[in-house]
């Protein structure tokens, strides 16, 4: 456990050679990261849990995007490394980009998986709709369709431990179809539904990604990390 400002952050330090930063996906506990620690002896790997995730403290508020790439620069300084490179999953990409950008002294390189580039979108920035695009850049925000969408993201965080990551998945998908008018919704649901299943077996069955397929599928081998 690491001391860092209010909060204490489990790590595991594993490794020799130069200094590696995981930052994990939302939900993800640093055990995602076992299998590609293994493969990477040459480096000194950090994997983190998030707050709130695994064994690190819970603040009393959630923390912003910018808070966030602070408290993990605080985390480099308090292990005595000058810079790391950083490797960012899904929303740990969005965290790594705004670290890179608060504390580019300290980051090294910057390697993202399963994420996208949304420094500016953050900031309100859009793209330059191309000629062929039916999109309307001066549409107001659906506030109820973005607080549905919010509502299952959180959801989908609290079932991956005791519901499996396929059903967690699941839910997500096919609440984000409902949310925004998705129709016909069966058909969606149907996709979503082996969205799931596809991604459990590629990144737990064939990746080893350390994904908990849960009560349903325990006993089907293929879909384990």
């Amino acid at each position: 456990m690491v001391q860092v400002g209010s909060l204490r952050l489990r790590i595991s330090r594993q490794g020799h050679g130069p200094s590696l930063l995981l930052l994990g996906g939302l939900g993800n506990s640093l055990g995602v990261w076992d299998n590609l620690v293994r493969a990477l002896p040459d480096f000194d790997t950090i994997a983190v849990d998030a707050p709130g995730t695994g064994s690190s403290s819970t603040p009393l508020l959630p923390l912003s995007m910018a808070e966030l790439a602070e408290l993990y620069a605080g985390l480099v300084r308090s292990l005595d490394l000058d810079r790391v490179s950083v490797l960012g999953l899904s929303f740990g990409g969005a965290v790594a980009q705004q670290f890179a950008y608060q504390s580019p002294e300290l980051v090294g390189r910057l390697v993202l998986c399963g994420t996208g580039v949304v420094l500016q979108v953050l900031r309100g920035k859009v793209g330059q709709a191309e000629d062929s695009e039916d999109l309307d850049v001066t549409a107001k925000t659906d506030w109820v369709a973005l607080a549905k969408l919010v509502g299952f993201v959180v959801l989908h965080i609290f079932l991956i431990e005791p519901a499996g990551w396929p059903v967690a998945a699941a839910v997500l998908f096919s609440g984000a179809a409902w949310s925004l008018d998705a129709k016909p919704l069966w058909k969606a649901i149907g996709v979503s539904v082996i969205l799931a299943l596809v991604l459990q077996y590629v990144f737990g069955g064939l990746l080893g990604v350390s994904l908990p397929p849960g009560p349903l599928l325990e006993g089907v081998p293929f879909f384990h990390g």
